[in-house]
C-alpha cells in the first residue's frame, strides 16, 4: 500500500477509493434512453452482469439483478456503486456475498450503520452499506474487493405497473445490461398474462429461491439496446384491495381505484404566468422538450410572464408575450446553463401571478430548515422525474398536477397545462391513517394505503374519501375495495408513501423515520442497509442480523445492552480524564514564566543595539570612503550570550504567498482592527519556492496581510484558470470546460477560488454550491463547502451548510464544533453552548482526543460574550474562562487528514508535536493524526515580537473530494475575555508540500496584534510545485 512521507511517530496507509458510476442499471420508462455506464476511478475495474429476473404481483413488480466486482490489482479495494433509478422504482433490498452465500442486508439506523460499517472497514473485515441520496439516488458501499478477487452482489428493486386496456401493464427494460451485452432474464407472475412479448422461452429455475410458487413462468432473451416489453396481467374494473400484517399487529392496506376518466377541469387562461426554471447543476444541459412545450403553450396567447430562474437563490424578470410571441423570453432560457445547487425554499409565487408552470426535478440539495408550504394557485411540475416526492406533495395540492416529459406526447402535455385534476383525496378526519403516491390520479389510477396500528380500535373497512369537480359542483364519495389480497409488498409500498410523508418535516419526523424504515426494511433519510461478516459483528454493534432465532435475538439484545454500558463506562472515563486535563490547563495558565520573558527582553535590547551600531558603521563607511581610508571595526557588545542551538531558527520550508504592496505613509506597524471574524481576501496565484537568506522583517504593515492561497497542479484546467484576468473571460472558459469537469468537485472549486480572486464573489459562492449539489448528504463535502464560505466572509449560508452537516454526522465531534462556534458568531449563544457542551459531554474515539478540552475552552470563552446564556450543566470545577494573551488553532475540511500546525515565537524556539512547550510559556494541544483536527497553540503572556505560522501537510484519505485541504487559522488576543480579537485566515494546501509558511505577525508590548506581510521571497525547502 501507498504510504505517507514518513516522520517519527507517524505512519499512514491510504486504502484505494474505487468510485463506480453504474448509471446502467437505471430502469428507466419505456421511452426513456438508457443511460450509460462510466467508471470513475484510478483504476480498471471488470464488471459482469449475471442474471436479471422480474417476479410480477398483480400491479406490484420486483426485479433482481446480480453482479460481480472484479478487482484486477494487487490490493484490496472499497468500491462505492451509485445507483440512480427510474422515476416510480425503489430500493427493496440488496446481498453480498460472504463466504460464497449471498446474505441480505438488514435496515439499520443511518448513523450507526455508517459507524458499524466503518468500524468494520478498520478492521479489514467484509462490512457493504447502503445509503440514499434522493429518492431516485441510491449509494452502495462494498469493502473490501480482494487483490485479484471478486465479489458479488444482489440488488432489488420495486416498480408498480401502469393502468391500460390490457389490464396492469408491466414493463420490462432491458437499459440494465451493458453495452453489447445479452442475457436471458426469467419471469414468473402470480396471474396468467393475457399479453405477453414475443420471443418467450421455456421457464428455467428461478434465481429467487424463496420465491412463492407461481402461476406462469418464462424466460425472455435480452440484448443491450432492445426496445422494452411489455407483459399485461388481468386487472378488475372496480377497485383492487391488497393488505399485510406485520408481527406486531399492524395492518397495512393498499387501495387501487381505477380512474378511466380522472375528471380533469378546464383551468381559466391565465393572464399574468409565472414560469420557474430549474437552472442548477442537476438540471439536464439539453431543455429542448422543456421549450418545445413552451411553444406550443404559448401560441397564440398574450400574456404577462414573470420568469424565475432558481439555483441557489432566485432571480425574476418580466416578459411580455403578444399573439404567441416569445422571443425574447425563449432567449433569455436558450442562454441559462445548469449551475449551482437549488434552494427550493427561497421560491413562493409570484405577486399576481394565476398560475405556475415549474420546470424542475426538484432535486433539492441546500439546507433548508422548515417544510414546504403550500403555493394557495395551481402548479404544474414539468420534468422527466421527481426527485423528491415529499417535496412535490404541497407544491401540487392545490390543483396542479405533475407532467412526465418522457412518457407524454408534446401535443398532450401542452393540452393539461390548461387543466387541473377534477379528483383528488380528500382531506378529513380519516385522512390521517391514509398515505398516498399522490392525492390525484397518476396513470389512470388513484392508489393510497390506509395503516391501522396495532394499538387502536379495528375498523373492518377503511374507506378512502374523495372529492370529485364536475359542471354540477364539488361532491364527495367514498370508495373501498370488495376484497383484500394477502401480499407482503403491499406493506413495502405503504411505508413508503408513508416515509414520503414523513420527509416533508425530516428533521421534526427523525425518529419515526429511522423507526419505520428499520420495521419495514425501506431506505431513507435516516435508515440504512447494512450487511456484516459475522454473528459476533452483528451482536457487537447491536445489530439484528437476517435470520433472527430466539437465542440469537436474546444474545443481540445482551450486545446492545454490553455496548451501552462500555458507552456509560467511557463517558466516566473521558468526564474524569477532561477533569484532569482541564486541572493540568490551569496549573499552566498560573505558572510564572518571567525568566523566558527577562530573557526576550534582553534579545530586544540586543537586537536594538545591533541596529544602532549597523547604523553607526554605515555612516562611518560613508564618512571614510570619501577620504579613502578603510572604516574602524565596531565591537559588538552583547548584553546576554547567543541563544543556544536548540532556539536558534529551524530551516523551514515555506511556501511564498503574494505579498501585498506596503504602504508608504505607514512608518511603522500599526494595530489591526480586528473583528470576529475577518476573512482574508482571495488571492490566487501559484506559489514559489526560491532559496534566499532570511530578511528582517518589514517595517510597514498593511492590514490585509493574509491571503487566500491558491496552488499549482498538474490538472491541464488550472493555467487556462490562471490565465483569465476578467470574471466576464472565466466565465466563458468555464462554459467551455464544464461538460469535461462538472463531476469533479476540485474543479468547481478552484473555479470559485478564481472567481472570488477577481472580485466576483456571488458568483463565486454560486460555483462553490456546485458542490453541495453533487454531494448534497456528504458531510464532508458540506464542511469542505462551509469552510471556504466562512473565508469569503458568508457567514450565513455557511452556518446552513454547518448545521446540515451536524444533522448528516452527529457521530463526529467536529460536526458539533463546527457548528457551536458558527452559531455564536451569528449571536445565537444558548444553541452554540448546546453544541459546545455536546462535544465536551460525550466519550469520543481515542483519534479525537483532547477536543473536548478545546471545546470547553471554548464554551467558556463564549460565556464572556453571552452573559446572559445559561451554562449551569458545567460542572463548577471546569466553569472557569482561563484568558490567554494569544491564541492560535488551526482546523481543515477533509476527514482523515493529518495537518501538523507549528508556531515560530521571536525567541525563535518552534512549538510543533514534538515539541508541544515553549520556554516562555506556549503550550500546543496532543497531535490530529485523522478527523479535522483542531490543533491549538496557546500563550499566557506573549512577550511582544515577531511569530510564525508554519503547517505541514502529511495526507489525507479524502484527497479525492478537493485538490488539497482547506486550512483555517484562527488568530485570537484576549481569548477567553471580553476583550477577544480574532481574524480567521484561509489556506488551501498540497499533499507532499513539505513545510508551508502560512504567515507571520507581530504583537506589541500591550498584547495587539499587528499585521505582516509573508515575505514575497522565503526561505523554505521541500518539492517544488509543477
Amino acid at each position: 500500500m501507498p504510504t505517507f512521507p514518513h516522520r517519527p511517530g507517524k505512519t499512514w496507509h491510504r486504502p484505494t477509493l474505487l468510485a463506480l458510476n453504474l448509471a446502467w442499471l437505471s430502469l428507466a420508462a419505456p421511452v426513456a434512453e438508457a443511460a450509460p455506464w462510466k467508471i470513475r476511478a484510478d483504476t480498471q475495474v471488470q464488471l459482469e452482469l449475471r442474471q436479471i429476473g422480474w417476479r410480477l404481483q398483480g400491479p406490484f413488480a420486483e426485479q433482481r439483478v446480480e453482479l460481480v466486482l472484479r478487482n484486477p490489482s494487487a490490493r484490496p479495494m472499497e468500491a462505492t456503486v451509485l445507483l440512480p433509478l427510474a422515476d416510480g422504482e425503489r430500493l427493496r433490498g440488496y446481498a453480498l456475498d460472504i463466504n460464497g452465500e449471498l446474505r441480505d442486508a438488514v435496515p439499520v439506523e443511518r448513523v450507526q450503520a455508517r459507524v458499524a460499517f466503518e468500524t468494520q472497514t478498520a478492521l479489514k473485515v467484509d462490512p457493504a452499506l447502503v445509503e440514499r441520496d434522493s429518492d431516485s439516488d441510491y449509494r452502495l458501499r462494498v469493502f473490501p474487493i480482494p487483490a485479484r478477487g471478486e465479489r458479488r452482489l444482489r440488488i432489488d428493486l420495486a416498480r408498480l405497473a401502469e393502468r391500460s386496456d390490457c389490464g396492469w401493464r408491466h414493463t420490462l427494460s432491458a437499459d440494465a445490461l451493458p453495452q453489447g451485452s445479452r442475457l436471458t432474464a426469467t419471469l414468473s407472475a402470480s396471474l396468467k398474462p393475457v399479453l405477453v412479448p414475443e420471443g418467450l422461452g421455456e421457464p428455467a429455475p428461478s434465481i429467487d429461491k424463496s420465491a412463492p410458487a407461481a402461476a406462469w413462468t418464462a424466460t425472455l432473451p435480452l440484448r443491450s439496446g432492445d426496445a422494452p416489453r411489455t407483459v399485461c396481467l388481468p386487472a378488475p374494473g372496480q377497485p383492487a384491495g391488497f393488505t399485510h400484517r406485520l408481527d406486531d399487529g399492524t395492518e397495512f392496506r393498499w387501495l387501487e381505484v381505477p380512474m378511466t376518466d380522472a375528471g380533469l377541469q378546464p383551468l381559466p387562461a391565465p393572464s399574468r404566468l409565472e414560469i420557474v426554471w430549474d437552472a442548477s447543476l442537476r438540471m439536464p444541459g439539453d431543455r429542448l422538450l422543456e421549450l418545445q412545450l413552451l411553444e406550443r403553450y404559448l401560441q397564440g396567447r398574450s400574456l404577462s410572464v414573470t420568469l424565475t430562474v432558481l439555483r441557489l437563490g432566485m432571480k425574476r424578470q418580466q416578459f411580455q408575450v403578444r399573439n404567441g410571441d416569445w422571443t425574447a423570453l425563449r432567449e433569455t432560457l436558450l442562454a441559462l446553463r445548469p449551475e449551482g445547487a437549488l434552494d427550493l425554499g427561497s421560491w413562493s409565487p409570484a405577486a399576481g401571478a394565476q398560475q405556475v408552470l415549474m420546470f424542475s426535478e426538484l432535486r433539492h440539495s441546500w439546507p433548508h430548515r422548515e417544510a414546504m408550504k403550500s403555493p394557495g394557485l395551481p402548479v404544474h411540475l414539468v420534468s422527466r422525474q421527481v426527485a423528491d416526492l415529499a417535496l412535490a406533495q404541497p407544491l401540487l395540492q392545490d390543483g396542479g398536477q405533475w407532467l412526465d416529459l418522457k412518457q407524454t406526447r408534446l401535443a398532450e402535455l401542452a393540452r393539461q397545462l390548461t387543466l387541473t385534476p377534477g379528483v383528488r383525496i380528500a382531506s378529513r378526519w380519516d385522512q390521517a391513517a391514509w398515505h398516498a403516491e399522490s392525492r390525484t390520479p397518476r396513470h389512470g389510477v388513484l392508489r393510497a394505503c390506509h395503516v391501522q396500528p396495532a394499538d387502536e380500535a379495528w375498523r373492518d373497512q377503511p374507506a378512502l374519501l374523495l372529492s370529485q369537480q364536475d359542471a354540477q359542483g364539488r361532491r364527495e364519495r367514498s370508495v373501498q375495495a370488495e376484497r383484500w389480497t394477502p401480499e407482503p409488498l403491499a406493506a413495502f409500498w405503504c411505508g413508503s408513501w408513508w416515509i414520503q410523508t414523513l420527509e416533508a418535516e425530516p428533521l421534526r419526523n427523525r425518529r419515526q423515520l429511522a423507526r419505520l424504515g428499520e420495521q419495514l426494511g425501506l431506505v431513507n433519510r435516516e435508515t440504512s442497509l447494512l450487511v456484516l461478516e459475522t454473528l459476533q459483528d452483528y451482536i457487537n454493534h447491536g445489530v439484528m442480523p437476517p435470520v433472527t432465532t430466539p437465542a440469537i435475538r436474546e444474545a443481540v439484545l445482551r450486545g446492545r445492552e454490553a455496548k451501552a454500558q462500555r458507552e456509560r463506562e467511557q463517558t466516566t472515563v473521558q468526564r474524569n480524564a477532561l477533569a484532569q486535563q482541564w486541572s493540568s490547563r490551569e496549573d499552566w495558565w498560573s505558572r510564572d514564566f518571567s525568566e523566558a520573558k527577562e530573557e526576550a527582553r534582553h534579545q530586544r535590547e540586543l537586537e536594538a543595539l545591533k541596529k544602532r551600531q549597523a547604523r553607526e558603521r554605515e555612516r562611518l563607511e560613508t564618512q571614510f570612503e570619501r577620504k579613502g581610508r578603510p572604516a574602524p571595526s565596531i565591537a559588538m557588545q552583547f548584553s546576554t550570550p547567543p541563544p543556544p542551538d536548540f532556539m536558534r531558527p529551524p530551516e523551514v520550508h515555506v511556501m511564498a504567498a503574494p505579498t501585498p504592496a506596503p504602504k508608504a505613509e505607514s512608518p511603522t506597524p500599526r494595530p489591526v482592527d480586528v473583528p470576529a471574524p475577518h476573512p482574508a481576501l482571495p488571492h490566487p496565484a501559484p506559489p514559489t519556492r526560491v532559496e534566499q537568506p532570511r530578511e528582517p522583517a518589514p517595517s510597514v504593515a498593511p492590514a490585509a496581510a493574509h491571503t487566500l492561497r491558491a496552488v499549482a497542479t498538474t490538472e491541464r484546467y488550472a493555467a487556462e484558470l490562471a490565465q483569465a484576468r476578467t470574471a466576464e473571460a472565466l466565465d466563458r472558459l468555464v462554459a467551455d470546460l464544464s461538460g469535461t469537469y462538472a463531476d469533479s468537485p476540485a474543479f468547481h472549486a478552484d473555479v470559485a477560488e478564481r472567481f472570488a480572486a477577481l472580485g466576483d464573489r456571488p458568483r463565486a459562492v454560486q460555483v462553490l454550491s456546485n458542490i453541495v449539489a453533487l454531494m448534497p448528504r456528504e458531510a464532508s463535502a458540506l464542511r469542505l463547502v462551509a469552510y471556504r464560505l466562512q473565508g469569503m466572509g458568508q457567514s450565513a449560508p455557511a452556518l446552513d451548510l454547518l448545521l446540515r452537516a451536524r444533522d448528516l454526522a452527529p457521530d463526529e465531534p467536529q460536526s458539533w464544533r463546527d457548528a457551536g462556534l458558527a452559531l455564536g458568531q451569528a449571536g445565537r449563544c444558548e444553541e452554540a453552548a448546546a453544541s459546545l457542551q455536546h462535544v465536551v459531554d460525550t466519550a469520543w474515539p481515542d483519534r479525537f482526543a483532547e477536543i473536548a478540552l478545546i471545546s470547553l475552552a471554548e464554551l467558556n470563552d463564549l460565556q464572556q460574550r453571552c452573559p446572559s446564556s445559561s451554562f449551569s450543566t458545567l460542572p463548577v470545577a471546569l466553569r472557569k474562562s482561563l484568558p490567554v494573551g494569544l491564541r492560535v488553532v488551526m482546523r481543515w475540511d477533509l476527514n482523515s487528514t493529518d495537518i501538523d500546525l507549528h508556531v515560530i515565537d521571536p525567541l525563535n524556539e518552534e512549538a510543533f508535536f514534538m515539541h508541544r512547550d515553549t520556554r516562555q510559556g506556549g503550550h500546543l494541544s496532543r497531535d490530529f493524526t485523522a478527523g479535522y483536527g483542531p490543533e491549538e497553540f496557546i500563550l499566557r503572556r506573549p512577550v511582544p515580537g515577531r511569530y510564525k505560522i508554519v503547517a505541514r501537510y502529511y495526507g489525507s484519505q479524502m484527497a479525492t473530494l478537493s485538490r488539497g485541504a482547506t486550512v483555517q487559522v484562527d488568530v485570537q488576543t484576549g481569548f477567553g475575555s471580553p476583550q477577544l480579537q480574532s481574524r480567521t485566515l484561509t489556506y488551501r494546501l498540497v499533499e507532499g508540500g513539505g513545510d508551508i509558511e502560512l504567515g507571520e505577525f507581530h504583537l506589541d508590548a500591550k498584547g495587539r496584534l499587528l499585521a505582516l506581510p509573508v515575505p514575497a521571497k522565503a526561505k523554505g525547502k521541500g518539492p517544488s510545485a509543477p
